[in-house]
């Protein structure tokens, strides 16, 4: 559950605040937030069949 809250902390909060430090910078935060969206999705998947 921490992680999650975290991970949604920074796609959130932390992530859009970095964009905006210019156009070299975007590309690698976009990247960034993929993948921790995926990371995300796969907490969700383990959590449906793993106990936490």
């Amino acid at each position: 559950q921490a992680l999650s809250e975290m991970i949604q902390f920074y796609l959130e909060e932390v992530m859009p605040k970095a964009e905006d430090h210019g156009p070299n910078i975007k590309e690698h935060v976009n990247s960034l937030g993929e993948k921790l969206k995926t990371l995300r999705l796969r907490l969700r998947r383990c959590h449906r069949f793993l106990p936490c």
